[in-house]
């Protein structure tokens, strides 16, 4: 029996999931959201190390889908890393060991960032990225 509480209870869990959880792709939306334009696969292969730019290919495919960046693990994403791996770094050796953080999406120049000629919904992850300090720690 669920405890009373004060306050009222719109959405379900699994609506208020729906709306601010991580994506939960199938194959056919992976198709959709992580085959990257020029632009966007530029974005991420301008990161230093296969951790930084797989993180940053999974945050450009959750912002086209859900407009929203996102703090996750490595095993909450597997099947989607799977996915990116196999598509972009079929050729670069990939240990999860480090937890990806939004601190490792700001790696690149920032005048690169800021120069980049990006559409759609990554103009807004362009800026975010813009705005971060110019150098953060790699984990």
């Amino acid at each position: 029996m669920f405890a009373k509480s004060e306050r009222l209870n719109v959405l379900s869990e699994a609506e208020l999931f729906a709306l601010y959880g991580l994506p939960d792709f199938d194959e056919s939306q992976r198709m959709d959201y992580f085959v990257f334009s020029e632009q966007e696969l530029s974005l991420a292969l301008n990161r230093p190390t296969v951790h930084a730019q797989l993180h940053c290919a999974l945050q450009i495919g959750y912002f086209k889908a859900k407009q929203a960046f996102f703090l996750f693990s490595w095993e909450q994403t597997q099947e989607d890393t799977s996915f990116l791996r196999s598509r972009y770094f079929a050729d670069q050796e990939f240990v999860p060991h480090l937890s990806p953080g939004m601190s490792i999406i700001s790696n690149a120049p920032r005048s690169l960032l800021c120069s980049a000629t990006v559409c759609g919904p990554l103009i807004l992850f362009r800026c975010y990225v813009s705005r971060l300090p110019k150098s953060f720690p790699v984990m």
